[in-house]
């Protein structure tokens, strides 16, 4: 079995928001249909915070 030794913060979702200047809803409509890239843990959703750097680099949003 392996271990995971790095830790990485990620985003919850009023971060992403704030982050997209987006609201909440929004957030996790999109994280439906696939347009943010999501981590998700049973029902809750956390976002890799380079990703999202990379989603607003590229102009998706």
């Amino acid at each position: 079995m392996s271990v995971c030794t790095t830790t990485k913060k990620l985003l919850t979702v009023k971060q992403v928001a704030d982050r997209l200047s987006i609201s909440v809803h929004t957030v996790y409509k999109w994280a439906e249909v696939g347009k943010l890239p999501k981590v998700k843990f049973g029902y809750v959703l956390r976002f890799d915070p380079e990703r999202i750097e990379k989603f607003i680099s590229e102009g998706s949003a």
